[in-house]
């Protein structure tokens, strides 16, 4: 069978990454020392790096160090210069170069006393001597030097002879002696040999190839198995997969050819990968004979062709031989009966005139079968005495019974070993076991007394922490009260302050409104302290609720937007166009844009204000920029520190970014400042979830309730009020709509005058306007809805950016229900909603509990008395005809029925049916008080048809049918 060839002596050099810097290490050695054995040892050791890299170099090594010992008379110089010549001719491939610089350095080192390098000249001597098939030789001269170190305390060297003459008995076909030398190997391995393990599973790979040679398959698993599993253990890759390969070759042999196989795949692939040509060789060979067993010619053909092709390149004659014995047998069994002896002839004639080997046999069995399919009886017979030679020479060498006896011997003495060492190993892990109760017994009290000192560190810790948290709440508490007490006397400047300024003018009243403005400011810093109060004091929550982002922030930056155009300061708004819904705290997103907004138009120097968010990966991005030459890097950090003063000035930054700061890690963010070529920008973050700490969550139902087109609403169907809301911003819009969604119908629009058409022809509920619009503004549509019948009864609110008095008194004048400056509290707005809304329900309840309609009572204004009059008119006509409906009603109040039904639950909270009912009730009572009229006369008399209808809605609205009211009455 194939033989796989391990020859180890020196194992592989370092990888070339470690190369320049051992290099540069060596020749630092070289160059600092003045010993001329130590030059020539680091020139040496430079020579064996550059065998591997640069062969010129190694020559011209090799050379420096022989013309130092001829020159300084160095006898162990000139045996290191022969010594690495002889590595130089080996890599060169000239063998007789070799050996002779070989046979000079043993004799030089011998004569100058360096025994080492006497034994490894030998070694290399008889290496070269193996590699050139010269076995007599390079025995002799391993004998030799086995004997030497045998009767020697160093011992270094001597598994590597025995290695060596393990190679040469099992290419001479001594299997017994080459196993018997493997088990030399591996009990001489010297315990300061950091390759050990690499040794001794090499070693058992060896031998598992030696039992297959005896075909005792099962012993050649279990050495392979062994080795196996140490190289897996240290990770050495290569030779796994010669395991492996020596594992596949067994098992095809003892025909388990379908396992064997699927090894010989992986080693082929691996092989092949690192380009090793003599184990990829060996993987095809037999994998073409594993498919041969399981009939898949084809196969079998492709890998040994491709092995064919490996050996005639590599001038291997042997694997050549062996190779094209096997296509023999595949032609023999495809009926190719010329081809295959051809193939087997060509296999004998490269190996007839070799010296033995066991491989010899099985090519010779191949072509005497070749020989008797195509008929030549008589070349065949002439072989089978040749076969029967060789055998006979082979079953001499393995002398079996020998063998045998002395891998018992082995193993005995083997076992005997692991049996002492066992022994020792159990009275050291009793020593160890002791030895490691005294120290567990020591840790534990170490730890008891550290465990101690920790206690009482960590108990005046929670005392301190304690102590501390007093502190902060009466520091929280005392900034509260002093908050509060501020407000009272600030209110009492500012009231007289604005009474002066209303009979003040010219220097006067500038400085009335210095007062005020500062007045207003100290109030926003008392406000500011209470929010950072509650803060510390652990009682600022956060609700979070669903909406829109991007609309959110468009709505707080308009009065910014505003301010800018007053101003005339460059204002860049970048918000993201985004329809997705996230959660997040309305009112701590308001004080934080606009605390930082009024910090970067208040501390603006020149040039745009920049305002850009941005929602991705579920977090909110802020970033707010202004410019501004006096800021510094180190005044950054500083930015968000309480009434900062920068040095040197009277400017600081008072406590709008330390609110900002505590908001944002409030919420689970981060905010932080830096400078962008004479940009000041303030950028913050926060995460849209919904499980931040100390947060309620505020889940509202997704009823849709607004329209966005002009369209009339079905009033009968739709039993929501009607909100009008009039802005030309619409995000503006989009914020009150996410506000009012699951209350109102909303009607939307974009201009005054657009709204004040929509509001005659809806008669909304109620209408929430802004100031500044295209085509008529909010102070005119608010004048002309309060002079319109249709809708004067309309509550108006007015949203706007304006902030001063003297708008909010402007609004106010022309009839405004409500004035809201921007940026808005969402609270705040739903509860000036509701309560309008309640004055009015106030004012229709009114209705409801007279029995006669005085139009001053009820009316709210001039345009509600003219129409409430016009209702008494039409109804004291009408009021005794049964056959007046609601279209004629409508129709004589120059109405449609549907304005005529919306008026009506705007001003009175009935429709236009239950008017008409209730007006036929009340006057049905008054006529119930004369004694002389009958109940069916004045059901009649009311403007109704039937005795029975008039009694049923009379004791619905009084609770008395009519007869009982006369008597209560």
């Amino acid at each position: 069978m194939k033989r796989i060839l391990v020859i180890l002596y020196l194992l592989p050099f370092l990888m070339l990454a470690q190369y320049e810097s051992k290099l540069d290490s060596l020749n630092r050695v070289f160059e600092e020392t003045d010993v001329i054995e130590e030059k020539a040892e680091a020139k040496v050791r430079m020579v064996d790096i550059y065998l591997s890299i640069d062969r010129q170099k190694a020559k011209e090594g090799i050379e420096y160090v022989l013309a130092l010992g001829i020159r300084e008379d160095c006898i162990r110089c000139k045996a290191l210069g022969h010594y690495y010549y002889g590595h130089y001719y080996s890599y060169e491939g000239n063998i007789e170069k070799s050996i002779d610089h070989y046979q000079k350095a043993a004799a030089l080192s011998l004569e100058a006393g360096d025994t080492y390098l006497h034994r490894k000249s030998k070694a290399w001597m008889a290496q070269d001597y193996v590699s050139d098939k010269q076995y007599e030789k390079a025995r002799n001269i391993l004998n030799d030097l086995i004997d030497e170190v045998e009767n020697d305390d160093d011992k270094t060297g001597i598994e590597d002879n025995y290695f060596l003459l393990a190679i040469i008995d099992y290419e001479r076909g001594f299997l017994n002696r080459a196993i018997e030398n493997y088990i030399n190997v591996e009990k001489n391995i010297q315990p300061d040999n950091p390759y050990a393990d690499v040794y001794r599973f090499k070693v058992y790979n060896n031998i598992a190839q030696c039992y297959r040679e005896l075909k005792k398959y099962q012993s050649s698993l279990d050495y392979v198995d062994t080795g196996l599993a140490m190289a897996q253990k240290m990770k050495d890759t290569f030779n796994v997969m010669n395991l492996l390969l020596n594992k596949g070759i067994t098992e095809i042999a003892m025909d388990s050819s379908q396992i064997g196989t699927k090894h010989l795949k992986d080693t082929y692939t691996y092989f092949l990968t690192i380009g090793d040509k003599n184990f990829q060789a060996s993987s095809a060979l037999f994998l073409g004979i594993g498919y041969r067993k399981q009939d898949s010619l084809q196969r079998s053909n492709t890998f040994l062709d491709s092995a064919e092709k490996i050996y005639m390149e590599m001038g291997d004659s042997l694997g050549l031989a062996e190779t094209l014995s096997a296509k023999a047998i595949n032609n023999l069994i495809l009926g190719r009966n010329e081809m295959a002896l051809e193939q087997s002839d060509r296999a004998y004639g490269l190996i007839r005139h070799r010296e033995f080997t066991p491989i010899q046999i099985e090519v010779l069995g191949n072509h005497i079968e070749a020989l008797l399919e195509n008929g030549d009886m008589e070349g065949a017979v002439s072989l089978f005495r040749v076969k029967d030679s060789l055998e006979a020479i082979l079953t001499d060498r393995m002398e079996a019974e020998k063998f045998y006896e002395l891998e018992t011997k082995y193993q005995t003495e083997k076992k005997e070993q692991e049996i002492s060492l066992l022994s020792a190993q159990n009275q050291l892990s009793e020593q160890r076991r002791k030895n490691q109760q005294y120290l567990y017994a020591g840790i534990l009290a170490l730890f008891l007394a550290l465990a101690g000192i920790l206690f009482l560190g960590y108990r005046n810790k929670l005392r301190t922490a304690d102590k501390m948290k007093e502190l902060d709440a009466l520091k929280s508490r005392f900034f509260a009260n002093v908050s509060h007490e501020f407000r009272t006397p600030l209110s009492l400047i500012k009231s007289p302050v604005q009474q002066l300024k209303a009979s003040s003018d010219g220097a006067a009243s500038r400085q009335l409104d210095l007062i005020d403005a500062n007045a207003d400011r100290m109030l926003e810093l008392v406000d500011q302290l209470l929010e950072l109060s509650k803060i510390e004091g652990g009682h600022m929550g956060i609700i979070l609720k669903r909406g829109n982002i991007p609309s959110f922030l468009n709505a707080l930056v308009e009065p910014f937007v505003f301010q800018a155009k007053e101003e005339d300061i460059p204002f860049e708004v970048d918000t993201d166009v985004s329809e997705a819904l996230h959660y997040f705290d309305r009112d701590i997103l308001t004080k934080i844009v606009v605390n930082l907004l009024s910090n970067a138009f208040k501390y603006r120097e020149s040039g745009p204000v920049t305002f850009t968010s941005k929602v991705m990966n579920n977090k909110l991005g802020l970033e707010i920029s202004n410019f501004n030459s006096h800021v510094q890097e180190k005044e950054l950090e500083k930015f968000f520190e309480r009434f900062y003063q920068r040095e040197g000035t009277s400017v600081g930054f008072g406590i709008g970014l330390a609110l900002v700061k505590d908001l944002v890690t409030l919420c689970e963010g981060t905010v932080h400042a830096h400078l962008d070529k004479g940009r000041v920008v303030i950028s913050a973050e926060m995460p849209l979830k919904k499980d931040l700490k100390n947060a309620v969550v505020i889940e509202e139902s997704m009823v849709p309730g607004s329209i966005t087109d002009v369209r009339t609403i079905d009033v009968e169907k739709d039993g929501m009020p009607v909100l009008l809301i009039a802005d030309d911003h619409p995000d503006i819009r989009a914020v009150l709509r996410d506000i009012f969604k699951n209350e109102f119908t909303i009607v939307e629009s974009g201009d005054g005058q657009q709204a004040f058409e929509l509001a005659q022809k809806e008669i909304p509920d109620i209408i929430i306007s802004d100031v500044m619009m295209p085509k008529m503004d909010g102070y005119a549509l608010v004048q002309q809805l309060k002079e319109d019948e249709l809708t004067a009864s309309v509550p108006v609110i007015l949203l706007t950016a304006k902030a001063g008095d003297e708008a909010h008194l402007k609004g106010l004048h022309i009839q405004a229900d409500g004035y809201l400056t921007k940026p808005f509290n969402h609270e705040i707005v739903k509860a000036t909603v509701a309560q309008l809304l309640q004055e009015r329900k106030k004012l229709q309840e009114r209705y409801s509990r007279e029995l006669i309609l005085r139009p001053v009572d009820i009316a709210v204004n001039t345009a509600d008395e003219r129409f409430i009059q016009r209702l008494e008119t039409v109804m004291e006509i009408e009021l005794t005809n049964p056959d007046f409906s609601t279209d004629d009603f409508a129709s004589q109040m120059n109405l449609s029925r549907m304005q005529l039904h919306r008026k009506l639950k705007s001003l009175l909270g009935v429709s236009a049916t239950e008017f008409v009912r209730n007006e036929r009730l009340k006057a049905a009572a008054e006529l119930l008080k004369n004694p002389e009229l009958s109940v069916a006369e004045v059901a009649y008399s009311s403007g109704f048809n039937e005795v029975t209808y008039f009694s049923k809605c009379f004791k619905e609205v009084y609770g008395l049918s009519p007869s009982a009211f006369r008597k209560k009455d």
